[in-house]
């Protein structure tokens, strides 16, 4: 590498070791400490547009004055992926999950609920935090700037937050290596759209032209002013708000069998209306359209007398034939490809496809090394082998469903509150899976839990 590659690989780092803790930071604060907003409940991540938008704004008198300074395309992609990736471990359904859970069975036991005895025989000390003491300080006094820098508090947080961050790095390795196995299918074959990554793109790509552009200071004035008037009457009640539009319609059909339609909020949000736009039109319909076919199913089966089932219509039961549908079709598509890596194992690979190849050989072996030390972290906290590699294979097939849906389809937010955990005991029972793995499922929660924060889109 030369002189010039060296300082640009040198400012890269700098700018990231400067961006990357702030950024994470900024996220676990407005979401635990601050009760804010929590930036990556939605599939654009705020707070990383926020950056890159900044970035390129600063960008624009850097590169007139100082263009070595500067920010070239490629490191502001690699920027902003190296901030959607941090701030998705940061985020509401990952971290922000795992740190409650690490002190809540010991420090909320009880003689009634007799938690002491069914289940802290089963949980690995290693994982967790015992020490009252120390959870008084987390749960009551502050713990993020008062209390975590103190050396008892040290001793006790370390080696749990080092095992549960190599169990974070390596499901993130996984996604890393699955996303390198289906690049090309995805981007040269099948040809994805990319939905949300269109903005970051624009901005990226205009620069200078883009604060230009009237339409992107309107559409400033139009949301983010009544953002901002919404802001000063929390603050001055006397100011009167701009409501969000949002009214119920379920209170319009009070009468059987129209009440079964259930909750049906109808809300005005400027960013999903944004978002909507890129989407492509036949998945924008089919949003709209199984949206209400779900809630006609509870109309029908109030009609027939089927509603009082517990669960029905099944919700979230289809959704996971749904998902298993998807990851099917993508397996399927992915045949080819697959044949075309055989093949280079067994020594027939193409000289054009040799370099990607050998890519993809190198992505399958880091998989099966990050699923290993998976299954292996979970075999020595007590899971069995076959019940940790099923829930991360499950685990992982969500993963990349999820992946494919906001490449193909963008949805500006979803929530897929169906776990792993939930499809094995549904389907085998309590029995076979024994308390031990049912244990380390609630401290497993946390990578399962709706897949909004997921690293692998990004």
């Amino acid at each position: 590498m030369n002189r010039r590659g060296r300082f640009v690989w040198m400012k890269l780092i700098f700018i990231a070791l400067v961006i990357l803790p702030l950024n994470s930071l900024w996220v676990m604060d407005t979401g635990v400490v601050g009760h804010g907003v929590n930036f990556t409940r939605v599939s654009l991540f705020m707070n990383t547009i926020f950056v890159i938008f900044v970035l390129t704004f600063l960008n624009v008198p850097l590169k007139r004055f100082l263009p070595s300074l500067s920010i070239r395309r490629e490191e502001m992609l690699l920027l902003y992926a190296m901030l959607c990736v941090s701030s998705g471990i940061a985020g509401f359904d990952i971290i922000q999950r795992l740190y409650p859970l690490l002190g809540h069975a010991f420090y909320f036991a009880t003689p009634e609920n007799e938690w002491a005895e069914l289940i802290h025989p089963y949980v690995p000390k290693w994982l967790v935090v015992t020490d009252r003491s120390v959870l008084d300080g987390y749960y009551k006094r502050g713990f993020f700037y008062r209390t975590l820098y103190k050396e008892e508090y040290i001793r006790a947080w370390l080696v749990p937050s080092i095992a549960w961050a190599s169990v974070v790095i390596a499901v993130v390795l996984c996604m890393l290596f699955m996303n390198l196995l289906i690049r090309r299918q995805w981007t040269e074959h099948e040809r994805l759209a990319y939905p949300l990554a269109q903005i970051p793109m624009e901005i990226i790509d205009r620069q200078i032209n883009l604060f230009r552009s009237k339409l992107l200071w309107i559409g400033f004035a139009l949301s983010g002013g009544r953002d901002l008037i919404n802001g000063l009457h929390y603050l001055f009640p006397i100011i009167p708000t701009i409501l969000y539009g949002r009214f119920m319609l379920s209170q319009y059909f009070t009468t059987k069998p129209w009440n079964a339609l259930g909750w049906v909020p109808i809300e005005f949000h400027p960013f999903a209306i944004g978002l909507a736009y890129f989407m492509p039109l036949d998945m924008a319909f089919s949003t709209w359209f199984f949206y209400w076919f779900w809630r006609f199913e509870r109309v029908f089966g109030s009609v027939i007398g089927v509603k009082a089932l517990r669960g029905f219509p099944f919700v979230w039961q289809q959704s996971i034939g749904v998902c298993f549908a998807i990851l099917l079709f993508v397996l399927w598509m992915y045949r080819f490809q697959a044949l075309r890596i055989l093949r280079s194992f067994l020594g027939y690979a193409d000289d054009k496809d040799r370099g990607e190849l050998r890519m993809c050989r190198w992505a399958i072996l880091g998989f099966l090394l990050s699923f290993g030390y998976l299954v292996g972290f979970c075999y020595f906290a007590g899971m069995k082998v076959w019940v940790a590699s099923a829930f991360f294979l499950i685990l992982l097939s969500f993963s990349l469903v999820v992946t494919r849906i906001r490449a193909e389809i963008g949805y500006p937010m979803h929530d897929l509150a169906f776990r792993p955990e939930d499809i094995m005991v549904t389907v085998l029972g309590t029995r076979p899976i024994g308390p031990e793995n049912l244990t380390m499922f609630g401290y497993l929660h946390f990578l399962s839990y709706a897949h909004r924060s997921n690293p692998q889109p990004h």
